[in-house]
């Protein structure tokens, strides 16, 4: 959701998925016709890795159902993602060649599987070459744990403050705050409030905000 907002993509298959494997509340849910809609996965499932989402809505179902789960909405998304013209948030083309220009290292941290996130890169056709591509579920903890931010580092071989993250969920902007990155929240679905009280340290509309340029010291 950082770089292309998939956000709805993932919503749409979220919702075939959860009435196909039966589900239709539970406690926390009071009983939803509709499992869930838009705020919902906003407020709840946004940026955060499908085994504990799908853990947290199937808190019966053993490892192997879940995986079952998550593979499966994992081949849908991939399936609709390869098929739809998915575009990059505004301004994300440019900043990246300047960031290729200046010859800044860039990570992909996310809580996304493996091939979600090739295949996302890939139709993105990222300008950019990324030092490594660090997976949520690869690491000790997906975010908001700060497991794939500190593998981030690492892959880098750089101390927190000689970086920064771009995060638009709460979960990924607090595993960045929490491995001690400066973090930008982008609002492709959040509020800024709901960022913020995430710790990041400044907000965006998109990667052409003039308070992200005027923070690097960057010309766009």
């Amino acid at each position: 959701g950082t770089l292309a907002d998939s956000d709805p993509l993932h919503l749409e298959v979220f919702k075939e998925r959860l009435v196909a494997e039966g589900f239709v509340g539970g406690p926390q849910y009071q009983g939803r016709t509709n499992p869930i809609d838009d705020e919902f996965f906003t407020n709840h499932l946004c940026g955060r890795s499908d085994v504990d989402v799908l853990t947290e809505l199937f808190p019966d179902c053993s490892e192997a159902e879940i995986a079952r789960m998550a593979m499966e909405k994992d081949v849908i998304f991939q399936e609709r993602a390869e098929k739809g013209n998915m575009k990059c948030v505004k301004g994300l083309e440019n900043l990246l060649a300047t960031v290729k220009s200046k010859g800044v290292r860039c990570v992909a941290v996310t809580n996304a599987s493996r091939g979600n996130a090739e295949q996302m890169m890939q139709a993105l056709q990222l300008s950019v070459e990324f030092v490594d591509v660090v997976i949520g579920s690869e690491c000790k903890d997906p975010k908001p744990d700060p497991a794939p931010y500190q593998a981030g580092l690492r892959a880098l071989g750089l101390d927190p403050h000689e970086c920064f993250a771009v995060e638009d969920s709460p979960s990924g902007a607090r595993a960045a705050v929490a491995a001690g990155i400066a973090t930008v929240g982008v609002l492709t679905r959040q509020e800024a409030q709901v960022l913020q009280d995430s710790g990041v340290a400044l907000t965006i509309e998109d990667f052409d905000d003039e308070k992200l340029w005027k923070e690097l010291g960057w010309d766009r």
